[in-house]
């Protein structure tokens, strides 16, 4: 599985793993979402601490095939 809060791979694998073709896409998608990049939610998620509550995506916001955070 693909985190993006727990995970180290990168922000180009998460993207393909959630089916798209291009990071910049996936990141501006993302931002439009959720309000920050991909890479300063996996930022500010670590800061806080992985089990941090805060903002960014959950899991029932999320299309299935999104696995950001187990």
């Amino acid at each position: 599985m693909f985190t993006l809060k727990t995970g180290n791979d990168s922000l180009s694998r998460i993207a393909a793993a959630v089916g798209y073709t291009s990071e910049t896409t996936f990141s501006s998608t993302f931002k439009k979402m959720f309000g920050l990049s991909p890479g300063r939610y996996r930022s500010e998620a670590r800061k806080q601490g992985i089990n941090a509550a805060g903002p960014g995506p959950t899991s029932q916001y999320l299309p299935d095939n999104w696995k950001i955070d187990s």
